[in-house]
């Protein structure tokens, strides 16, 4: 989690990380590519709201589909992702450049980009090699719990531990994976005990931002009268942590913030 980025919900809890800016249209594809190609009507914190709405840290957005909606021209002029800008392009027909000596450096300039923050070059494979690719269902990143799986076409797509479509694949095909990045040495997890009140998370969120603090994950978990959040993060100075913790006690619907 950076200073430049934002956590927005689904309906179920689960966390969609995004940059600054981002609108439900963004959420959307970022959800799925079917989700964005079927986008009707968005609704934050339970509440219509126009689709170049600007979203904020904490904030629940769910999407309303229809069978027959598609893309609108108009949703490039207010997306901030790639993926989403990509895919309308793709869906709509749109032809990124007609000058093909810009065309090209563009796309020379995105492949660099992409080398650059590709999580396929910190991976290691135990055993037999093969070309890697990552599993677009549940899109694993740097740190994430991995396992890697031998294709009918000669590749190893990598799964995140936790996705639902694991359980469906030939254990037998299974490969020994692992990331070989290094990560900081303070990583540290804490776990807040919060009342379930809309904007509550995104408070807590500026804290963490204030202090340039680097999130590596956030969990949710519903109780019957309280949410439980574990967020793990990686830290310089474990002093700033006792100071953050300080700020979110302090906040109105926190019951709770501990080391874990």
């Amino acid at each position: 989690m950076f200073h430049d980025e934002i956590v927005v919900f689904t309906p179920k809890g689960d966390p969609v990380s995004l940059p600054v800016g981002s609108t439900p249209v963004d959420f959307a594809f970022m959800v799925h590519s079917d989700v964005g190609d079927k986008c009707s009507k968005a609704k934050v914190n339970g509440r219509i709201v126009p689709l170049d709405t600007e979203l904020s840290s904490g904030e629940i957005c769910e999407i309303i589909t229809q069978r027959n909606a598609k893309p609108s021209r108009q949703w490039l002029k207010f997306v901030k992702t790639s993926k989403a800008r990509s895919k309308i392009r793709v869906k709509l027909n749109i032809e990124v450049d007609h000058d093909p000596k810009k065309g090209r450096l563009r796309k020379e300039r995105d492949k660099d980009r992409e080398f650059a923050e590709n999580p396929l070059q910190y991976l290691a494979v135990e055993g037999k090699q093969a070309p890697l690719k990552l599993s677009k269902c549940c899109e694993p990143k740097i740190g994430d719990e991995i396992l890697g799986f031998y294709t009918k076409d000669r590749k190893i797509t990598v799964h995140k531990k936790s996705c639902v479509n694991v359980a469906t694949l030939d254990k037998k095909k299974e490969v020994k994976i692992r990331w070989t990045k290094d990560k900081q040495k303070n990583e540290v997890e804490v776990t807040l005990a919060l009342e379930d009140k809309v904007g509550i998370l995104a408070l807590i969120l500026n804290i963490f931002v204030q202090h340039r603090v680097n999130i590596s994950s956030l969990n949710t978990k519903a109780k019957k009268d309280h949410v439980v959040n574990k967020i793990r993060m990686f830290l310089d100075d474990r002093e700033i942590l006792e100071e953050v913790l300080k700020k979110i006690r302090k906040l109105d619907g926190v019951l709770d913030a501990k080391e874990s």
